[in-house]
C-alpha cells in the first residue's frame, strides 16, 4: 500500500507496480501548474500526465478546506485534519510579564523561509511582536516565540476573543509569492504591511 501527499509520480509508480496507493491532501499539482503555467506551449501535455497519474490512485482523500478537484474519479472528500491547541494565555502573561490588556502578535509565515524587516516597523504602545528567533531581532516589543517553550499551536490558540477583550491575540500569517519568482520587485511593502497592522490593532 503507498500513501502519498502529493506525488503524482508515485502514483504512476504504483500503477505499474500493481500497489494499491491513496493520495491526500487538499491540493493537487496538476490544476496549481495548471493555473501558474497553463499558458505555456507544453501545458496541456503535462497536466494531463499529471492528471493520468493522480486517477491512478486507488481513492484520493480531499481534506477539507480543499481545491474542488472534480476531475479526480477516486475523490473522497473528508474533515478537516488539524492539531487541537490550548488557551495558554496566562501563562504567556506571566512569562513575558505582559498585563491582560497587551496585545500580542504572532507572525507566521506559513512554512516559507523568509524574513520580514521587523526592527523597521515602529514600536506601538501595549503591543508586543512574536517571531521565529532565527530572525535575530532585539528590541524590547519583539519576543522569539521559541522562548515560550510552548507548542506553536498552543501559542496559536491563546487567543479569548470575549465581547470584553477581543484583541489579546492578533494573529497575522502572511502567504505571498516570493516576488523574484513572479518578476516584480516592489510587489509588496512591508512598511505599507506594518502601518496596515498598527490600523487594525
Amino acid at each position: 500500500m503507498l500513501l502519498t501527499n502529493i506525488s503524482y509520480l508515485t502514483l504512476a509508480a504504483a500503477d505499474v507496480l500493481e500497489t494499491p496507493s491513496v493520495a491526500l491532501s487538499s491540493l493537487n499539482w496538476a490544476d496549481i501548474y495548471q493555473s501558474y503555467c497553463g499558458q505555456q506551449p507544453e501545458a496541456n501535455e503535462i497536466i494531463e500526465q499529471m492528471r493520468n497519474a493522480y486517477n491512478c490512485a486507488h481513492r484520493f482523500l480531499k481534506i477539507t478546506p480543499s481545491l474542488p478537484m472534480t476531475w479526480l474519479k477516486q475523490l473522497k472528500p473528508i474533515g478537516p485534519i488539524a492539531r487541537l491547541g490550548h488557551n495558554r494565555r496566562s501563562n504567556i502573561n506571566n512569562q513575558l510579564n505582559l498585563k491582560p490588556s497587551d496585545t500580542l502578535v504572532l507572525l507566521g509565515l506559513g512554512g516559507i523561509a523568509t524574513r520580514i524587516p521587523i526592527e523597521k516597523w515602529p514600536q506601538i504602545p501595549g503591543v508586543i511582536w512574536l517571531i521565529p528567533q532565527e530572525w535575530g531581532v532585539s528590541r524590547v516589543d519583539i519576543i522569539p516565540i521559541e522562548t515560550l517553550k510552548m507548542p506553536f499551536t498552543d501559542v496559536l490558540t491563546s487567543n479569548p476573543v470575549t465581547e470584553h477583550s477581543p484583541r489579546q491575540l492578533v494573529t497575522v500569517f502572511l502567504y505571498f509569492m516570493s516576488s523574484e519568482v513572479i518578476g516584480q520587485k516592489n510587489l509588496f511593502s512591508w512598511t505599507g504591511y506594518a502601518k496596515m497592522v498598527e490600523h487594525c490593532l
